[in-house]
């Protein structure tokens, strides 16, 4: 198969596409202004860290749960995924019952459709007591790594207390894995709440888990880090002082990547005033409009490792709700990261290397995958992007099961047309 007249990191090329692979790569000429708006971008396809799949969604024999209890499945996960230009994705292990041990790995391993296009991978869930488990999934192909929810969040899963934190990293720099943190101090949260006096207001959210108990808890990974020697992946980083801490960590030689998402950058605290705040809530939560001004600048500039979306695809008859305890904090995002990401490559806010670094070749490296690049022998994971179209974000247009997303009424420029995983395109709906 064959790929033509594509731009591609300033040139015209052609890519020819044999065994899943790419063959060949022919270079045209140098791209011009008009290539550039009247040919197709390829980029290699997204590498998706951080998606809350929430399956497996069963009883502890394997049965399946009755279906009004189920945020999402495969089909509709897939589907998403690759409308979005995902062609890896990582799922997280807060599911019910969370993947702590090998035997609920292989119960969410075994409710994967067997046509499924991706070969999806794991994030392995840490407590305080389950390093046996964690050190015998290192046997599991499909697990790339150790998730430390250092604060409470959408589930059960929590390792608190440092010594708890140092023994798992410990362990994934034994094992030569990453470990992803959720980065909130528990205990400050636990304080700030009950200070309140009163009950919380959705609108209180960002004052309960407040921009300090993501800097606290940033701190103490970095030192857990450090004593360990274990590589730190802070995930979802809202706020300045946490974003600075892990740039100056890693500029000083520390094994630490960061990530954040397109909704500290695109949006901010005011949404938690809105009639439909609920939508909003997330953790950590949206911040002050000078912070994401600040977290947008680092965005641009390429100072993040990896740009994700931690993925939360809540029903709507959850998310409909003003009381702040029973609403869940979480909000979906597979098929919107691409068009918020291009939006700021269209208006030349950011280039479109460091999109692509952040988007699909960091991502790959961190978890040791030889994906996310576009070379002679790579995987022929790709996304093809016409920058004549434009995308229209509107929760019909959703394909999660929950049906919904914050962005809706956002239009960005360039459009998804096609994307292939494994040389084999999924997704076409090109217009040439």
């Amino acid at each position: 198969m064959k790929l033509q007249n594509l731009i591609y990191d300033g040139q015209v090329i052609t890519v020819a596409v044999s065994d899943g692979r790419i063959a060949e790569i022919e270079v045209i000429r140098p791209a011009d202004e008009t290539d550039a708006a009247n040919l197709l971008w390829l980029l290699p396809g997204l590498v998706g860290l951080h998606i809350h799949g929430r399956q497996p969604d069963v009883d502890l024999d394997g049965q399946e749960k009755p279906p009004v209890f189920q945020k999402e499945d495969w089909p509709h996960l897939i589907w998403a995924a690759i409308q979005g230009g995902y062609t890896t994705i990582v799922l997280m292990p807060n599911t019910s019952p969370p993947i702590t041990s090998v035997k609920v790995l292989r119960c969410a391993r075994s409710l994967v459709p067997k046509d499924c296009p991706y070969r999806p991978l794991w994030w392995f869930g840490a407590t305080p007591t389950n390093g046996a488990e964690i050190q015998a999934a290192r046997n599991e192909l499909d697990v790339v790594g150790v998730k430390s929810f250092f604060g409470s969040s959408t589930g059960e899963l929590l390792v608190k207390y440092y010594a708890e934190q140092l023994a798992v990293a410990k362990i994934c720099a034994r094992l030569g894995w990453p470990n992803a943190v959720h980065a909130e101090d528990d205990d400050l949260i636990a304080a700030l709440l009950a200070g309140l006096g009163r009950e919380p207001k959705i609108a209180d959210h960002p004052d309960i888990r407040s921009e300090e108990c993501e800097v606290r808890a940033v701190e103490q990974a970095l030192r857990v880090g450090k004593e360990s020697g274990s590589w730190m992946h802070i995930c979802h980083v809202s706020t300045v002082p946490a974003a600075d801490l892990i740039f100056a960590a890693r500029a000083a030689g520390q094994r630490v990547s960061a990530e954040t998402c397109p909704h500290y950058w695109r949006l901010n605290r005011d949404c938690l005033l809105l009639s439909d705040a609920a939508y909003y809530k997330m953790n950590p939560p949206l911040r002050a409009e000078a912070t994401r001004r600040g977290i947008w600048e680092r965005t641009v500039r390429g100072e993040f490792d990896t740009i994700d979306v931690d993925h939360a695809p809540h029903l709507e008859r959850e998310k409909n709700g003003s009381e702040y305890k029973k609403v869940p904090s979480g909000i979906p995002g597979l098929q919107t990261l691409l068009p918020l990401a291009l939006e700021l490559v269209f208006r030349d806010q950011m280039s479109m290397a460091d999109m692509i670094r952040c988007t699909s070749t960091w991502p790959a490296r961190i978890i040791g995958l030889d994906r996310g690049t576009i070379k002679v022998g790579a995987v022929a994971d790709l996304v093809l992007v016409d920058p004549r179209q434009q995308t229209e974000i509107t929760n019909k247009s959703m394909a999660y099961k929950c049906g919904w997303t914050p962005f809706a009424g956002i239009t960005t420029p360039g459009k998804v047309v096609a994307t292939m995983i494994g040389g084999k395109l999924y997704y076409d709906v090109r217009q040439d």
